[in-house]
């Protein structure tokens, strides 16, 4: 696609008081024109000679390993055929007839996947849904919805933009004081309702519930969501506390944040470092066995949490002298390095912070393995743009993480695909791949379930039937690389001119 028309341009304080891990990210004004390559991909030819770009109305992956992630399986020499945005059709190649005219993938020595789900995201960058698109990420869940981050997923959808589907919850909702300045406030629970109902009717598919709510005020919201069918999400209030919120669940819990951080009336801040403070140093000390019993009360309660393991490890390392080492610095923007290392509040933090974050990571990497022990249910996140987090490459990041954490590949790719879809409710339309499944595919040139890092190298990606080959992502990410390099730097008052 092309980012000519792309036009980013939001206050950088604001930006950057919201872009830390224990916080939400507003969205700004993304303005959006059709997309180049969505108009002309169907024109032109693979540049290795291989077959069209673009949309089609059949296209068939013959001779591929299927990996469908409803079970830890492969489905060798298969045919999958997809007819616009669906999978028609599905079996061993010698039962497959491949219709005529269909766009014809050699599938051999690949392997195919449901699309990579990212469920937790800020889509607040111009380049984002490029980069998601070229690291095979073809659904992701925002979590602070605004109206324009409503109308460039319906863009999406259209295709004249290449990005993945969006889910959104509506923006967050907090207590007195807020936290964020943009955040929506309750005080009074009488209000819930008819705060939930709203965000329902803008087209909202959750509610993100915030740190400084108290516990009335959270208990009502979560029951009104639930009357009216909506996923709730939550950090731990820091005055309601784990027990309280396990008494009246949120659907998901974010960023393991809060787990063991007794509930206080001191945390109810508008300054990050103190809570950002307390809540690392909560996980020192917290043994295995506090953490089985807390995943198995976790599992009881059927809440997922996602955890976004690598983001914690990426914050604890901002104190070291290359705290962005491994972050492709191509698809980097001017402004948002500098969001990154002068404005974030973590750039606050001193030694034994940033010694703290770090040995709580090792900490949550404990909790995450007890929360697989126990049955609870995982997610991948990424909360993405934050420090060291680029959209796309950072869930690679994250799945090898849970690998590391002690999870196989196949359970840590569950996470981010069939666990996703089912904590979306989608998943009779993405997650798995299968028969009537929405044609959002990861094609790639080695087997996942063997190495993790296989997770990277992508062969092409199929988002809603549109297929896009090794050649079309790079050319993604060429023109991202190239608007990047163009971008001026922000000034002094916060603004990109």
């Amino acid at each position: 696609m092309s980012f000519t028309d792309l036009h980013f341009s939001i206050r950088c304080a604001a930006l950057a008081a919201s872009l830390v891990a224990c916080g939400g990210t507003p969205q700004p004004a993304l303005q959006t024109a059709p997309s180049d390559s969505a108009a002309a991909s169907a024109a032109a030819p693979d540049a290795a000679g291989g077959p069209q770009e673009g949309a089609s109305a059949t296209t068939a992956f013959v001779g591929v390993a299927v990996v469908p992630m409803d079970s830890e399986r492969i489905l060798r020499a298969h045919t999958v055929v997809t007819r616009g945005d669906r999978i028609v059709a599905m079996g061993p190649s010698k039962d497959i007839e491949v219709p005529a005219g269909a766009q014809v993938i050699d599938g051999r020595g690949k392997y195919l996947l449901p699309g990579l789900i990212d469920m937790h995201v800020h889509l607040v960058t111009p380049e984002g849904p490029s980069l998601f698109v070229a690291n095979g990420v073809t659904s992701v869940r925002n979590m602070w919805g605004t109206p324009e981050l409503l109308a460039l997923n319906e863009q999406i959808i259209a295709g004249a933009l290449v990005g993945p589907s969006v889910y959104s919850t509506g923006p967050i909702i907090d207590g007195d004081p807020v936290y964020w300045e943009a955040s929506e406030k309750i005080v009074d629970p009488a209000q819930a309702d008819a705060l939930v109902a709203a965000h329902q009717s803008a087209g909202y598919g959750g509610v993100k519930l915030y740190m400084n709510l108290r516990e009335p005020a959270y208990r009502a919201l979560v029951a009104a969501a639930r009357t009216r069918g909506m996923r709730s999400a939550a950090h731990v209030p820091s005055t309601v506390g784990m027990d309280a919120v396990l008494e009246q669940p949120v659907d998901s819990l974010e960023h393991l944040w809060g787990y063991f951080l007794p509930p206080s009336d001191e945390l109810i801040s508008t300054d990050p470092l103190v809570v950002i403070r307390a809540e690392a140093e909560s996980w020192l000390g917290i043994t295995p066995e506090q953490m089985q019993a807390l995943a198995a009360r976790l599992a009881d309660k059927q809440v997922y949490s996602c955890a976004t393991l690598y983001l914690r490890r990426r914050l604890g390392l901002m104190g070291a002298p290359n705290p962005f080492a491994g972050v492709d610095k191509r698809y980097l923007s001017p402004f948002l390095l500098s969001v990154w290392t002068e404005h974030s509040p973590y750039t606050k933090l001193d030694e034994r912070d940033f010694q703290n974050l770090l040995a709580s990571h090792r900490q949550q990497e404990i909790m995450v393995r007890a929360l697989r022990d126990a049955g609870a249910k995982l997610l991948i996140g990424t909360d993405t743009p934050n420090p060291g987090m680029l959209p796309g490459f950072s869930v690679h990041d994250e799945l090898a993480n849970f690998v590391d954490a002690g999870l196989s590949p196949y359970e840590a790719l569950r996470a981010g695909t069939r666990d996703a879809a089912e904590y979306l409710g989608a998943l009779d339309e993405v997650g798995t791949v299968a028969i009537d499944r929405r044609a959002d595919l990861l094609l790639l040139s080695g087997d996942p379930l063997r190495d993790i890092g296989n997770s990277k190298n992508i062969a092409g990606v199929m988002v809603r039937g549109t297929w896009h080959s090794r050649a079309a992502l790079d050319q993604l990410l060429t023109e991202v690389e190239a608007t990047i390099a163009e971008a001026p730097a922000p000034s002094p008052d916060g603004h990109a001119h």
